[in-house]
């Protein structure tokens, strides 16, 4: 059950009052903890059937022969069995009552509890856990258990080092060692199968009864891939036993790794020394400076929304990789294996405008992975008989190679079929530069753009002039069997996704080289020594005005492809009505679904939600509601992107209708389409929807504009954004908008249209 703590009071926490095992793999994601380095799914420390334990660590890939690289489960510290007069207890034990747990994500802090009351015996055991992440000291995990006793009870409590987790039964890793060091610290290393990626696991556990440490009962074992400790302590009523967990977890991708052991004990050690509220509230004033960057704030009827607004920023901060810009954002974050921890075009497109508007420097590593991966493109490009680079469908490691698996069982009769993503899906190429040039508008970084981004504006734009196809008959530029967002649609000829976006792609990649050779010889001398610039503009001056673009026909619909608007039509009421994901797929092929008039996702709408101004509001919302009918919201990128666009064409309650369907995706109370991973695009589609759609704040030919449109629900809304080094608080009520330089730099903005010089404060009706 989803509740706001306090009645809606505090809407920065998580409540779950029904401990159920239906739901323990959806609250395991929803709740999960991370700081970009490492992801912990919220597992129960107890041992629950179906449960997941899950560590994973940004960017720390192996890959098995004839697979794909996925992310490694590194050894899991979160285990604590409690034996309560011989028997484990747990929040699902049959004597177990007044559960409740919560995640707070303004500080990152999980807690759970209960109350134990075995039938048979005098008194109880109240257990309270608590867990955090340290946004402070990335390696840093803390754990907590308080058991208050009222009664007399002997207790055996178990904790332990368990490197036994696998992907699918696949053990990504080899162990090294294995051993308890001085002062109660159970320590493993292992290295990856394949990468030979070494880590470092170390766990200390401090027992206190009433307040005194208790030193010297911790007994030890090992067995093959776990390190355990043991200790048993006996509890009269009244009496309160604290343990406190401090694991450290290190690998040799880290910019801080030695390679050599003793300093990590060292490290640990001097952690060691503070207390579980010493450690958090450092890290609480980590999250804090983090919130101040970003929140949002709304009063409204249901306060639940903005508590489930604040869940989708917190899962983009604990997967954002603010330490490394060799890493990126998977699909699914740090919290599950889903698509085996691949990074997407969902990162450029959902996910990275947060970051830009918000925190402009994690945007800035997010960017320059992609510039570390660029030389990837450039094989895969080469690989297929093109120029310039063609980003994987699937990326992974800095390696840049190409991810997506070959087969995958998607027919009714479960018969295997070839994945072609990662063949013709190319979008992802003009999406990654669209990201890229976004972060470089947004900032004003032009160091960055010059260093890193316009190569890959300018290679991506290389390989799209590779990859059209002249059409002689028509004295056209198209681009065939491709595969746009909407992938129910394979192998169709101008999908009017990408190519529109292609023709963007083309024209910025002119215009700056227009740029750069007029302002900054020097940069332009740079790339057209290596990457031709010169050549690069000719050719696309003689292939862009020829770029066959889909345009509106005679019943002023625009085509999402060459033959969708021939497509068999049937009746789809029984898929959009549905709660089951996929559902169609019960009744068609992939290959059949491709001949009906059926999306995934509509192509178009995506791309009205990137460009809001490519064609007049009456077309626009001509084909929202023409293609609306045709789509089934398979994908969670779809939601989002229907409600910011129907928020900038006014239909308000038709957007707000749409986005707490974005919302209940993962944070709806009984969904369980998370239980694999949090759904990180459609975290950033519900921010965008948001910012870029209630708020109505974008660009436009450079400038910062804000045009509101507010649910009937919602009374006022205020926003921290980051405009080219402007620190903004954006307050709009349903008469007003209040822009507020929280730094003192003057920037203007048009508000309905009005031009306004902010200096300081400035509010404008509307």
């Amino acid at each position: 059950m989803f509740v706001n703590s306090t009645e809606g009071k505090n809407t920065y926490i998580l409540e779950e009052r029904d401990c159920t095992e239906k739901l323990q793999k959806k609250y395991e994601t929803v709740m999960c903890l991370g700081n970009g380095y490492l992801g912990m799914r919220s597992a129960f420390c107890e041992e629950i059937p179906e449960q997941t334990r899950l560590t994973l660590i940004a960017g720390l890939y192996d890959k098995q022969p004839r697979e794909e690289e996925e992310l490694i489960p590194l050894p899991d510290v979160t285990s604590l069995s409690i034996v309560a007069e011989g028997e484990k207890i747990s929040p699902l034990h049959k004597n177990s009552s007044e559960y409740s747990r919560s995640l707070n994500v303004r500080n990152g802090l999980l807690t759970y509890q209960y109350r134990y009351s075995p039938k048979d015996k005098d008194g109880s055991l109240w257990v309270k856990h608590r867990r955090f992440a340290s946004m402070a000291q990335k390696h840093l995990v803390m754990l907590e258990t308080d058991i208050v006793s009222d009664g007399d009870f002997q207790l055996e409590l178990i904790s332990s080092v368990n490197a036994r987790i696998t992907v699918n039964g696949t053990q990504h890793t080899f162990e090294e060692e294995r051993t308890v060091l001085d002062n109660d610290l159970l320590w493993y290393g292992g290295r990856a199968v394949v990468a030979g990626t070494q880590f470092r696991v170390g766990s200390r556990m401090k027992i206190y009864v009433n307040g005194a440490e208790r030193k010297g009962i911790q007994r030890y074992s090992t067995e093959r891939r776990i390190v355990s400790s043991t200790a048993r302590i006996r509890l009269s009523k009244g009496d309160e036993l604290k343990i406190v967990r401090y694991a450290t977890y290190y690998t040799a991708n880290d910019t801080d790794w030695t390679g050599n052991d003793e300093d990590i004990v060292e490290i640990t050690d001097s952690i060691c020394q503070k207390d579980f509220e010493k450690l958090l509230y450092e890290s609480e004033r980590e999250w804090e400076k983090l919130w101040q960057n970003c929140d949002i704030s709304i009063e409204s009827d249901d306060a639940t929304e903005n508590l489930k607004i604040r869940l989708a920023m917190y899962h983009m901060i604990i997967m954002c990789p603010w330490h490394d810009s060799k890493v990126s954002i998977a699909a699914k974050g740090l919290t599950g294996m889903g698509y085996a921890g691949h990074v997407f075009w969902d990162c450029e497109i959902f996910n990275l405008p947060f970051f830009s508007y918000t925190q402009p420097l994690a945007a800035r590593n997010l960017c320059t992975y992609r510039y570390h991966t660029l030389d990837g493109a450039r094989r895969k490009a080469r690989q297929y008989g093109y120029a310039g680079a063609m980003y994987p469908w699937e990326s992974a490691s800095i390696s840049g190679d190409e991810q997506c698996p070959k087969f995958k069982n998607y027919s009714p009769d479960n018969t295997p079929r070839r994945v072609t993503c990662g063949d013709i899906e190319q979008h992802v190429v003009c999406d990654v530069a669209y990201g890229v040039y976004s972060y470089g508008q947004i900032t004003e970084d032009r160091e960055f753009m010059k260093k890193y981004g316009f190569e890959i504006l300018f290679e991506t734009a290389a390989f799209w002039l590779s990859r059209l196809e002249y059409n002689e008959q028509k004295d056209r530029y198209e681009i065939r069997q491709i595969t746009g967002p909407d992938e129910y649609k394979e192998y169709v000829d101008n999908d009017v996704f990408t190519n529109y976006m292609v023709a963007w792609n083309l024209k910025t990649a002119l215009n700056e080289i227009d740029i750069l050779a007029s302002e900054d010889t020097q940069a332009y001398n740079t790339l057209d020594k290596r990457l031709g610039l010169a050549e690069l503009a000719n050719a696309i001056g003689q292939k862009l005005p020829k770029l066959y673009l889909p345009s509106i026909n005679d019943d002023g619909l625009v085509p999402q492809n060459d033959t969708y608007l021939t497509l068999k039509q049937i009746d789809l009421t029984k898929y959009k009505k549905s709660c089951i994901n996929r559902l169609i797929y019960r009744d068609y092929s992939l290959k059949e679904i491709g001949d009906l008039m059926v999306s995934k996702q509509a192509d178009l709408i995506q791309l009205f939600a990137l460009m809001p101004n490519l064609f007049p509001s009456d077309i626009v919302k001509k084909n929202f509601d023409f293609y609306e009918d045709k789509c089934i919201h398979d994908s969670s990128l779809s939601l989002s992107a229907f409600a910011t666009v129907a928020a900038r064409l006014g239909e308000i309650e038709i957007a707000h209708g749409f986005f707490k369907g974005a919302l209940d995706t993962d944070f709806g109370e009984s969904s369980i389409l998370c239980n694999e991973g949090i759904h990180a695009a459609n975290c950033g589609g519900i921010w965008q929807t948001v910012v870029f759609g209630f708020a109505g704040i974008g660009v436009l030919e450079g400038n910062l504009i804000i045009e509101p449109h507010l649910p009937s629900e919602w009374r006022n809304i205020s926003i921290r954004l980051n405009w080219r080094g402007c620190e903004l608080l954006i307050s709009l009520d349903k008469k007003s908008v209040t822009v507020e330089s929280l730094n003192g730099k003057e920037i203007f903005v048009f508000i309905s249209g009005k031009e306004i010089c902010v200096n300081g404060k400035a509010t404008v009706n509307y």
